[in-house]
Parts: C-alpha cells; structure tokens; sequence
C-alpha cells in the first residue's frame, strides 16, 4: 500500500520517484519547500474531490509566529510585521487569527490599493460616522481619517493589513498615521520582499521602521511536520499515504522555518522592548 500511494503520489505530483523516497523518509540533502508545497497542493485537491471536504486549519509553527507578533503589537499598540515567503500559510494564519479576534480589524491589500481605497474600506468595517462637506461623497482622505480616528481612539483594537507590500505607499503611511493618534496596534503582513522594504530607519518607510517592536526572522518555509498534519488533516479519517511515512521528523540542514521565529521571539523579547515600540511599552518606560 506504501509503494502504490508513493507512486500514485510521484506521478500526480510530477516528483520523481528516486526525489520523493528521501523526501518522505527526511533524508533529501537539500530543503524540500518546493516539493512539499506540491505534495500538500495535491493531497488538498485530492480531499476537495472526494467529496467537496474542506481541509480543516491546522495550527502550524507559522500561526504560532503570526500570534504572537499579533498579540505583542496590539498589547503595545506598536507596529508588528510578518514577512514570509509566498505558500507559507501567513494569510490562512492571519485570517484564523482574525476570525476568533474581535479586536482585530483586517484589511486584505491589493496592487490597487492606495489610501483612498483602504480608509473608505475601513470606515465601510468601522462604521464610522464621516462629516462630509459634500453629502454626495465618501468624503475626503482627511474626513475619513478624522472619522476613524474619533472611532478607533480608545477601542484597543489592532489594524492588521495583508499583503502589505503590494499595496500603494500612501495607504501604508495613513495605516501608519492611524496607530499612531487612534493609538491602536497595527501589523503588516506581506511576502519576504516586505521586512526590507520598511527595515532601514533612514529609508522611505523610517517612521513605520523606528515603531516595529519586535523584528521576526524571514519566514522561508514551513515545518515538514507542518506539511504533514496538513496532509493527514485533508483526509481527515479515509485513506491516506501511511502516517509513519508522513510525519517526517529529521531536519534537513538547510531548512529554515517559522518555529526558529517563535524561538527567537521568547529569547529577544527581554531585550528588544528596552530597544524598540512606543512608550506603551512598560519596560521603555
């Protein structure tokens, strides 16, 4: 049965057999990412069609990263950022986390999104009342600003804006600016192009830089024990490829993934408070 489910595996997934064997067995000498997220591609589709099931959300080394820079930004209403590469899972962890999260408000990005976009998006979620000088608009930037301000202030809510590097600079410095006065955590969520793009203190995005309160390593990739509860989570009780061959335990050398984030996370946090964030943060103080 191993034999069969492995080749029915290889073909389907266009890995060849002589690759997959030392990938299941976690022996392959190099990271495995791209195989990986073809054997998790596969295994969902093949759950989807026998019988529309939907593959259920596993709690992955990724969520753990994503909760936890989510509940530091919004405990210290500073700025968190999650950059990881693309496939990792970080918008299924985020909307998880949105989704059992009443504080959280969350803004899915777009290449269209510029601040017009985003604050008429918010003040639609927020319900915000806009005083507009023209009663036949959305009103203005500066009105809806105004408005999300008088409805955030005070509410310990936390901005959480996906795909934050695809959308435009400006809606960036308004998710920013709206941090800052409503005095609400804000966490930009985006691809590993992300953490760069707003990392130097002295670049165009140095004010969202000096209010990041903790700096995550880049997430690349993740767990293979991930993969694995993905894969037996999809089929959730019928036939699957044999779970001792699946949970594939051995590390590959070169593998980096998101459970070092967390790590890292535990260790720095006694210093990096001292270091970055607002004067929320009781240790600044």
């Amino acid at each position: 049965a191993n034999q069969r489910n492995q080749t029915k595996l290889a073909r389907s997934t266009g890995i060849a057999q002589g690759t997959l064997n030392p990938i299941l067995l976690g022996k392959y000498p190099s990271s495995p990412k791209k195989q990986l997220r073809a054997i998790v591609d596969y295994v969902t589709r093949e759950a989807d069609r026998a019988g529309g099931v939907v593959v259920p959300f596993v709690p992955t080394s990724v969520h753990k990263t994503v909760e936890f820079v989510c509940a530091r930004a919004h405990k210290y209403r500073d700025v968190g950022i999650v950059s990881g590469e693309v496939g990792v899972g970080k918008t299924t962890a985020i909307k998880e986390y949105a989704s059992h999260a009443p504080h959280a408000l969350l803004i899915e990005g777009s290449p269209d999104m510029n601040a017009m976009v985003m604050l008429r998006e918010l003040v639609a979620m927020t319900s915000a009342p806009v005083v507009k000088t023209n009663r036949f608009s959305y009103g203005t930037k500066s009105e809806m600003f105004r408005a999300l301000v008088r409805a955030l202030q005070g509410t310990d809510k936390l901005l959480i804006l996906d795909e934050a590097d695809k959308v435009a600079e400006s809606a960036l410095e308004y998710a920013r600016r709206l941090s800052d006065i409503a005095e609400i955590g804000l966490v930009l969520v985006g691809t590993e192009k992300l953490r760069p793009m707003v990392e130097d203190p002295h670049g165009r995005h140095g004010q969202i830089s000096s209010r990041v309160g903790f700096w995550p390593a880049i997430i690349k990739s993740i767990k293979r024990e991930d993969a694995s509860l993905i894969i037996l989570g999809a089929f959730d009780g019928r036939e699957a490829p044999d779970a001792e061959t699946l949970l594939l335990t051995e590390q590959s050398p070169s593998m980096v993934d998101a459970s070092e984030v967390e790590e890292e996370a535990e260790q720095a946090l006694s210093t990096v408070d001292s270091e970055f964030g607002r004067t929320t943060d009781p240790v600044r103080m």
